[in-house]
């Protein structure tokens, strides 16, 4: 359940935001403090405050951590709040960017995880008798060219291709890893996909860094 309040110059209005029934009730009570008290009450939204920045200026200031609940962890001395969290030593931002237009689309569509389910059921035996173990497989496997020209079919059939050879290109360099954690997934299980995908991971890469 969804709940929110409206905090508008006419008074303060609260709702479901799941359901029909419209407005529960109507409360003609404002002060500086009503954004801070609303959030305090279990309000997941506020919609319309009449002054915004008084909105956060009040609940930044009472979120603000007293050095009092502040604590640092014995060997690496890191910080950690009495409430709860730890804040992270090296922050790895998430690469959007990779991902071509081409490839959220396929994956939207679903072509790529039906395209991928129906190669290993069609070549499941022979992929099982090649690849007896997971190492070998993650070590020897390649997606064959006739697995690509599958999903690049059936993309053009639901409107969805390359504007070029250059975006081409680029969505087979994540598409490519992520085909073969498909594959493996379904071979074995999510662990040997988590395996294969990780490897793409700057997360995963610089975690492995510090820790060498």
């Amino acid at each position: 359940m969804l709940w929110f309040l409206i905090l508008s110059p006419c008074g303060l209005a609260e709702g479901d935001a799941v359901g029909d029934e419209g407005l529960a009730g109507l409360v003609l009570h404002l002060d500086g403090d009503a954004e801070l008290l609303a959030l305090k009450a279990g309000n997941d939204i506020l919609l319309l405050p009449p002054n915004v920045q008084e909105a956060i200026d009040a609940i930044a200031k009472e979120s603000a951590v007293d050095d009092s609940l502040r604590y640092y962890t014995l060997k690496e001395h890191r910080t950690v709040y009495g409430g709860g969290g730890i804040m992270p030593d090296v922050f790895v931002p998430l690469d959007t960017t990779r991902y071509s237009r081409l490839h959220r689309e396929l994956v939207a569509k679903s072509v790529v995880a039906q395209r991928t389910i129906r190669y290993v059921d069609q070549h499941r035996k022979e992929l099982k008798k090649t690849y007896k173990d997971f190492e070998t497989f993650r070590q020897h496997f390649q997606v064959p060219q006739s697995l690509l020209d599958d999903i690049y079919a059936e993309g053009e059939k639901q409107q969805v291709k390359a504007k070029d050879d250059a975006e081409r290109q680029k969505t087979e360099g994540t598409l490519l890893p992520q085909l073969k954690a498909l594959i493996a997934r379904d071979l074995w299980d999510i662990s040997e996909y988590y395996a294969i995908i990780n490897e793409q991971s700057d997360m995963i890469s610089k975690a492995l860094q510090l820790l060498h």
